[in-house]
């Protein structure tokens, strides 16, 4: 599976952000990020549960603080 851009990552983050602590995307942040990205619903969805299954939420905030790395 391709990896989103770092734009696109920059802009989950920065959205799921606003979330803390569950970090669940409302139906208004999916449709505004599929406006902006492109992306469907199913990639945020799924960018969302991989994100919560990979960060504990005690390193949520510390982590999304955190830039994306350039490649």
């Amino acid at each position: 599976m391709p990896r989103f851009q770092d734009a696109h990552v920059l802009l989950l983050r920065s959205t799921i952000k606003l979330r803390l602590p569950e970090c669940l995307f409302t139906e208004e942040d999916i449709e505004s990020i599929i406006s902006d990205t492109g992306l469907d619903a199913a990639q945020i969805q799924q960018w969302g549960r991989n994100y919560r299954l990979r960060v504990p939420v005690e390193e949520r905030a510390i982590n999304l603080s955190y830039p994306v790395m350039e490649v």
